[in-house]
């Protein structure tokens, strides 16, 4: 009975590990950030801050702003945020390597039409190690700076 038990977790870990490697994203450098904004954006729109703190390297360093910042200020803004749809425009990516850069015009709306945010920035993007399905080794898209969001937090203001 013991042998089954251990034979039956050997086989379900190995397909585990399987799916894991086919299931690696082979896509274009250039596709891979496109969906990373896209994703962004969604997380946005949708009020996922977990989704948007993902998109988000823990190396990030921008502006006044570091990444345990930048969660508690995103944090703070989607709890305070009343109904609003993302809008995005003029995006374009320059990627050399495992840097990228994007411009994007990004526009936030109440519910009523009134604009109440609106900014032409940049992000600035790397590849970092990250583990697909903790397991398979893949490089991952990730913000590790920003320029002109409006997000300039001194150490006081926290």
């Amino acid at each position: 009975m013991r042998t089954a038990i251990w034979v039956t977790a050997a086989v379900l870990i190995g397909v585990y590990v399987a799916i894991a490697f086919a299931t690696v994203d082979h896509s274009s450098d250039k596709a891979q950030v496109d969906a990373l904004i896209a994703r962004g954006i969604e997380a946005t729109q949708s009020r996922d801050l977990t989704t948007i703190v993902s998109c988000i390297s823990p190396n990030y360093k921008a502006e006044s702003l570091k990444y345990d910042q930048v969660r508690m200020v995103l944090a703070q803004a989607l709890r305070n945020a009343s109904a609003y749809t993302v809008h995005t425009s003029n995006q374009t990516s320059e990627i050399n390597g495992d840097q990228a850069t994007v411009k994007l015009q990004v526009t936030l709306k109440h519910t009523g039409g009134a604009t109440f945010y609106t900014r032409y920035m940049t992000l600035k993007l790397a590849k970092e190690d990250d583990r697909h399905m903790l397991v398979a080794p893949v490089k991952t898209w990730r913000v590790i700076g920003s320029e002109n969001t409006g997000l300039n937090v001194t150490g006081t203001d926290l």
